[in-house]
């Protein structure tokens, strides 16, 4: 089993074992997502296996069957299930690899093991350079190998993270967890970790002890089984820490003279000349010298090659007695600093401004982009140098050489360069001495810009950016763009809060494109906080609006749509003032079920009413406000739709594209509700193709996710279900729906589902499921008709433990308030079930009304296939008014082709003829609706 796998395949296989989703997969190996889903269908078939899950447990176990240069290994940010492991330990989750080997410290690590075996939060707590990440690391890889935690273990840096009010999402965002609509990160990180026995390792705490704490407080209340191990330069103060001290290396153990050998030998050092009693007792004065802190040895080790060990002593002797003064207390941070300013000396001038220009990055970075912040450096096309010729990436990988960077691998974009921050700080100290530091935070904070605005631009309109470069790069933009605007450490700190402002807006962008429509909110309120009483404030809080109003946060929409409106009036812009209220009166009349606490009716009109004064001569101004005056208005009131539809004639004529997709869905609600899904979903059409042309923005996420999401359901409506595909698709390629995978799979699960395109609802469901979990299961009751649609097709294949299962998913996503909505959808999947299983009455009884009972919205997007598959149950079950039925679905089924056909052959069963229900099978699979088709041959067989 197995061998029939090909190359292409056992690729697909390796990134399904790392839990990539399939529009990741796609990225990854540059082919549509429908080639993955073929793909996995078919190794599901191939390997006789039924889900996903089967298939990654089955690939771990056998790894021959994975393409072996494949990895199936990922960033934190694709998933955070752990990757299966062939050899049986738990993995871990963006896991550092360090470049060199552990050395020693075994009385450390069985104490830290000792704490973590006894208490659920542990504090390795010493100074800079000590070595608490290593040792951290260390002991982690020593209790998973030991199987102590069999859920994983996840790996969350917080080095780069400058506010503790974003811990909570730093850490979802390491854990993989993507932004939910109407949920905080804690939320989600509670419900990732609520049952897992799995360890969180957060490292560096120290600058953000308020916001982990908290955070900390509540994952160890409602998360039973995890395990947290912090290091951190000083103690948490939490009732339930147990703090282990991170002391230097011992001399007398040997620990702290093996580390210098080993580095000293990777240095190039023979290691012959480091042997014997002597040198041994050499060794060991000078790390007693330093304290055994571990960085500082590292750093003398590194030079041993150019001084030899006299010239070692001497110098590192003369830098220890210059700062021999004051208290021993500070003794370890003393020898450290000692060490770094040695290491400083040696440098010349051009490396100097290297090594401050590399301390400003957050993030890994290459050559090209240390060279943009060196104002000596020539960062034209290729290798970038100084005046002194010598390339940025020599002088690179001279630091590199000395300790003072690491470098981190990468796939095929060259090597990246980072710096501890023990090295970062001192660096700074030096530039800021030198004057240099605002010029370096002032190119920073351009460099960031100028990234992130390329980053930016390669996104295409109406779609996100393929390729995982795109997100790996926005990534490390982003974190630059933070360090850019840090308060108290980046263009805040001197005086040039101007600049702040387009940093956060660009940041918000970003994040926003990133699938981060949260974090995007929040940084665009930054930056109208940032430029008081400007256009650029009100600009920023209508894009926090739009930001929030994509997440389905409706109060916080309502709130930043009349704070930017309020804005924008107070410096004469009132154009786009007037735009901001006639968007808060829309979201009032289009979203309720997203306002705990709507304005009254007399207060949105009197909005609406002094917006209006503001632009009395603004043609697209008075289509905006003309659609949300009518948004106020009943929808079965025929007036409702001609405002309507006026509105949309008004914009389309003024140019405005955004106006003229509100207009057409309200349009298209009060064609529905008078029964009328023909014309409802050639409104959907119409609002999807002026979505084409439109670029995504925090101030339109909305259109581009309810326009497409709606034209899918209206397209279900007539039965053109080639086009409900192609419009799912759209929302799964939508950028702000990155992070949540599973959002897009529910559309095409219901979709498949009714063609009968088993296989396909199969992979999407477990894509879904999948994404769901990694989303930490959120109640979302808008996905259900698509896990109800898993649950049937289950059902259909026998498959009771896999119907059980998504019946309890079914349970877990109900919303009370959606569940009378989504009950014409039930039911005909429940008709199509047991039709297909021989109970026409049981069909019949499902259906609680009858076709032309089917009124208002969502009612009348299934009253075809509701009022086609009651017929057919009627004419099956034998009831006494089966022709008058017929008579009555086929009025209703006009329009739909799918519903047209099963009419037609249910009319010709009730007929006793077999040709013509068999004549509906090609018209059927002509429809993309194989299934049905199918059932026609059936049926025909059994009246033969």
């Amino acid at each position: 089993m197995g061998e029939g796998l090909s190359a292409r395949e056992r690729e697909v296989l390796a990134a399904v074992l790392g839990h990539l989703s399939n529009a990741e997969i796609a990225d990854r190996l540059v082919i549509s997502v429908r080639t993955v889903e073929s793909h996995v269908t078919s190794m599901l078939r191939k390997l006789g296996v039924t889900d996903r899950r089967a298939l990654a447990r089955l690939a771990s176990e056998r790894p021959e069957l994975v393409d072996r240069g494949a990895s199936p290994t990922h960033s934190a940010s694709a998933s955070s299930d752990p990757p299966g492991s062939a050899g049986g330990v738990p993995p871990v989750i963006d896991w550092p690899q360090p470049a060199s080997s552990f050395v020693g410290r075994n009385g450390e690590r069985a104490s830290l093991d000792a704490a973590l075996g006894t208490h659920r939060l542990v504090t390795a707590v010493g100074p800079g350079g000590v070595g608490k990440t290593r040792l951290a690391l260390r002991v982690v890889a020593d209790r998973l190998a030991a199987g102590r935690h069999p859920d994983g273990a996840w790996y969350v840096d917080l080095v780069p993270v400058t506010d503790e009010r974003v811990v909570d999402r730093a850490v979802a965002d390491a854990l993989g967890l993507g932004e939910q609509p109407g949920r905080t990160p804690r939320e989600t990180l509670v419900d990732r970790l609520r049952d897992r026995r799995a360890l969180l390792l957060l490292d560096n705490c120290e600058h953000l002890l308020g916001g982990v704490t908290t955070l900390l407080e509540t994952l160890l209340d409602r998360c039973p089984r995890l395990v947290v191990l912090a290091t951190s330069r000083e103690r948490l103060l939490l009732p339930a820490e147990r703090v282990c001290p991170v002391p230097g290396l011992s001399v007398a153990t040997g620990d702290a003279v093996e580390l210098f050998r080993q580095r000293a030998v990777s240095a190039g050092v023979d290691e012959a000349e480091l042997a014997g009693t002597e040198a041994g007792e050499r060794i060991g004065r000078l790390c007693d010298r330093l304290d055994g802190m571990a960085l500082a040895i590292e750093l003398a080790a590194a030079r041993l090659p150019g001084l030899g060990l006299d010239g070692l002593e001497a110098a590192i002797g003369r830098r220890l007695d210059l700062l021999s003064g004051g208290a021993r207390a500070d003794g370890r941070h003393r020898s450290l600093r000692a060490t770094l300013a040695w290491s400083w000396e040696l440098l010349d001038p051009a490396e100097r401004r290297t090594l401050c220009a590399a301390a400003r990055f957050a993030a890994p970075f290459t050559a090209v982009d240390a060279a943009a912040l060196d104002v000596e450096a020539d960062a034209g096309e290729g290798e970038a140098a100084g005046r002194d010729g010598v390339p940025t990436a020599v002088r690179l990988a001279r630091l590199c050489d000395r300790s003072l960077l690491t470098t981190v691998a990468t796939e095929g974009s060259g090597p990246r360069y980072r710096m501890l921050e023990t090295i970062r700080q001192y660096a700074d100290e030096q530039a800021a001495s030198a004057g240099a530091l605002p010029e370096l935070r002032l190119r920073h904070a351009e460099w960031a810009l100028s990234s992130g605005r390329r980053l930016r631009e390669q996104v295409p309109p109406g779609g996100r950016p393929t390729g995982l470069g795109w997100r790996a790069g926005t990534d490390r933009v982003v974190d630059e763009l933070r360090a850019a605007a840090a308060p108290g450490a980046g263009l805040v700190a001197l005086g040039a809060r101007g600049r702040t402002g387009p940093v956060l807006r660009l940041l918000g962008e970003l994040l926003f494109l990133r699938g981060r429509p949260e974090a995007a909110q929040r940084r665009f309120e930054q930056a109208a906080a940032s430029e008081p009483g400007t256009l650029a404030a009100g600009r920023a809080l209508r894009a926090a609006a739009g930001a929030a109003e994509t997440r389905h946060f409706g109060d916080e929409a309502l709130r930043l749509f009349r704070a930017a409106a309020a804005a924008l009036h107070d410096t004469g812009a009132d154009r786009e003032a007037a735009e901001a209220v006639a968007r808060w009166g829309q979201l009032v009349g289009r979203g309720p079920g997203l306002i705990t606490r709507p304005p009254a009716p007399e207060e949105v009109l009197a909005a609406l009413t002094e917006a209006e004064r503001w632009t009395p001569d603004d043609p697209a101004l008075a289509a905006a406000l003309l659609v949300a005056r009518a948004y106020q208005q009943p929808q079965d009131d025929p007036a409702t739709g001609q405002d309507a539809d006026r509105a949309r004639a008004g914009a389309e004529a003024a140019g405005d594209p955004v106006t003229a997709c509100v207009a057409l869905d309200l349009l298209m609600a009060t064609e529905l509700r008078r029964g009328r899904v023909v014309a409802a979903a050639a409104t959907t059409e119409r609002r999807a193709e002026l979505l084409d042309g439109l670029e995504v923005r925090p101030e339109n996420g909305l259109e581009f996710s309810d326009g497409f999401n709606m034209a899918t359901d209206s397209a279900i409506g007539v039965g053109d279900l080639a086009a409900a595909r192609r419009y799912a698709e759209r929302v799964a390629g939508l950028p702000f729906y990155s992070e949540n995978s599973h959002i897009a799979a529910g559309r095409l699960m219901v979709v498949t589902a009714l063609a009968g395109d088993w296989q396909a609802t199969s992979a999407n469901a477990a894509a879904f499921r999948e994404g769901w979990e990694l989303a930490g299961r959120p109640t979302d009751g808008d996905q259900n008709r698509g896990v109800y649609a898993a649950m049937t097709v289950a059902a259909l294949r026998g498959d009771t433990d896999a119907e059980e299962t998504w019946r309890a998913v079914h349970d877990a996503l109900l919303t009370p308030a959606l569940a009378d909505r989504d009950r014409r959808c039930e039911e005909t999947f429940d008709a199509l079930r047991l039709l297909d299983q021989g109970r026409p009455e049981e069909a019949l009884a499902a259906s609680t009304l009858t076709p032309e009972q089917l009124v208002g919205w969502h009612d009348g997007l299934w009253r075809p296939w509701h009022a086609a598959l009651w017929a057919e149950a009627s004419v099956l079950a034998g009831v006494a008014d089966a022709a008058d039925r017929l008579t009555r679905a086929g009025a209703v089924a006009v329009g739909n082709r799918i519903a047209e056909a099963l009419v037609r052959r249910a009319t010709a069963f009730a007929a006793g003829d077999p040709s013509a229900v068999a004549r509906e099978a090609p018209v059927l699979s002509a429809a993309g609706c194989p299934y049905q088709a199918a059932r026609s041959r059936r049926l025909a067989e059994r009246l033969a």
